[in-house]
C-alpha cells in the first residue's frame, strides 16, 4: 500500500502577493522531514511570489516526497543485502 501525504495550502487574503500558508499531513513521515519539506515549498514561494504557484507546489511536493521515498528505499536495500 502507498505512502499518502497531503499538502493543505490555506490562501492568504492577497495570494498570490502573499505566501499561503501551508501545512503537510502524512501519519508515515516524520517531523523533521516535513518541516524539510515545507521551507523547500517556502522556497519555491519566494521564487514565485506575485505569480499563481499551487500546480508548482504540489509538483515539487510530488518530486521532494518521490526523492525521500528511493532514498529511504536505497538505504534499506543497502542494510537488507549487504
Amino acid at each position: 500500500m502507498g505512502k499518502k501525504c497531503e499538502l493543505i495550502i490555506i490562501s492568504t487574503t492577497d495570494y498570490p502577493n502573499e505566501k499561503p500558508e501551508m501545512s503537510i499531513i502524512s501519519i508515515d513521515i516524520k517531523a523533521e522531514e516535513k518541516e524539510y519539506l515545507l521551507n523547500q515549498l517556502n522556497d519555491i514561494c519566494e521564487q514565485y511570489m506575485g505569480m499563481a504557484m499551487t500546480f508548482i507546489l504540489s509538483s515539487t511536493l510530488t518530486q521532494l516526497l518521490t526523492d525521500h521515498h528511493e532514498n529511504w528505499l536505497n538505504r534499506l536495500q543497502a542494510v537488507c543485502f549487504e
